[in-house]
């Protein structure tokens, strides 16, 4: 179903799913949501890793 992606649902899909890394002292902690599977598998279809 990756291939069914509009651009606009692709992209407001994708806009919920973000990274965040917190400095603490020379220690990084990186908070993020796993990316569903369908998300996932088209983001590995556009960086050619499928």
């Amino acid at each position: 179903m990756t291939h069914g992606w509009l651009i606009r649902g692709f992209v407001t899909t994708a806009r919920r799913y973000r990274t965040i890394t917190i400095q603490a002292g020379d220690h990084s902690i990186i908070a993020a949501d796993p990316l569903p599977d369908e998300l996932r598998a088209a983001l590995d279809v556009i960086h050619g890793t499928h």
